[in-house]
């Protein structure tokens, strides 16, 4: 029989929030009789289904062929194209880190919303399979809070998109390879602690550490008072390798071999004293999504650390050399 569509109702920090839902347990999957609670990747018989990122195979033309950095474009929320800048991060033989290019910023609203909002698929019956078969994600409902942030002000799109789980994150990499015809992936961790340390690490000095990150002791709040909001993904200063906020603001995705999934950087919420070169924050749904109101969790979204983000990696095998 079919799901019937539930409105339910959850107090989120004083004010309260209408949630539709599938009346399926996890939003816009079925039910978690069928299901178990933590899904990492579609199931087998959607893969055909799944966007393809393009064939790279062929050599990486040596780095001083590369350009030092490229821009890039996706047609975005409101059908306008966004342009994105990738720079260049030199390997690093000794450790087994080959050339990369990294986003200068995080990704932003305007470059997400277009994927997760579904606006690029015409048919609505297309949309609500991908749906069901997760490989999108439901839609985000409106009082959701990593929307709610800084959603008041005129230029909300520039904000990075926040709130995404890893298969959020991984699988908007997937569709934007899709899209480009490059390879975009989430950076592993190795080049990520890689690119922090040719940009000079945590500053030491703590003006020239605000400087560079958004963190709660110099962030904003909102106009409530109950969040902490991140800031433009372009606003702050560039680090030496110039990347923006790759320090604090949205915190990073990073791919990993390990069981469990963690994010870097810190973020908006975090005190500038508790941040360091080596810190992460491993998931854990039982916090991340304390006051979910369904059970099984969403697998798309978090409720509670909302901080989440994602910075874009592209290999260089699918860069033209100059």
């Amino acid at each position: 029989m079919p799901c019937k569509p539930v409105l339910q109702t959850t107090m989120l920090c004083g004010s309260l929030t209408l949630l539709m839902t599938s009346g399926c347990g996890e939003e816009g999957t079925p039910s978690p009789i069928d299901e178990p609670n933590e899904i990492d990747t579609p199931s087998a018989e959607s893969a055909e289904d799944q966007p393809k990122a393009p064939d790279t195979a062929r050599a990486a033309p040596p780095a001083a062929d590369l350009p030092a950095s490229f821009t890039d474009s996706v047609q975005g929320y409101h059908q306008k194209q966004v342009p994105f800048e990738m720079i260049l991060i030199p390997g690093d033989e000794a450790k087994g880190i080959k050339p990369f290019y990294i986003g200068k910023t995080e990704v932003s609203r305007a470059m997400f919303l277009r994927w997760a909002y579904g606006d690029d698929v015409e048919d609505a019956f297309e949309l609500a399979k991908l749906i069901e078969k997760g490989l999108r994600p439901s839609p985000i409902y409106s009082e959701h809070v990593a929307l709610h942030v800084a959603r008041g002000k005129g230029d909300w799109l520039a904000y990075p998109a926040i709130g995404m789980s890893h298969l959020t994150a991984r699988s908007y990499c997937l569709w934007l390879s899709e899209k480009t015809g490059k390879r975009y992936r989430l950076p592993n961790d190795v080049e990520w602690l890689h690119a922090l340390e040719l940009s000079g690490g945590v500053p030491n000095d703590r003006e020239a550490l605000l400087r560079q990150a958004m963190l709660e002791d110099n962030t904003e709040w909102t106009i409530d008072g109950f969040f902490p909001e991140p800031r433009r993904v372009a606003e702050g200063e560039p680090n030496r390798l110039g990347l923006v906020n790759l320090l604090g603001n949205a915190t990073e995705w990073v791919e990993s071999d390990a069981e469990d999934r963690w994010v870097r950087g810190g973020h908006f919420g975090l005190k500038a004293d508790d941040l360091t070169e080596t810190w992460k924050a491993i998931e854990d749904q039982s916090v991340w999504n304390e006051t979910y109101p369904q059970l099984p969790y969403s697998r798309f979204w978090y409720l509670d650390f909302y901080y989440t983000g994602l910075r874009l990696v592209c290999e260089v095998e699918s860069v033209e050399p100059e």
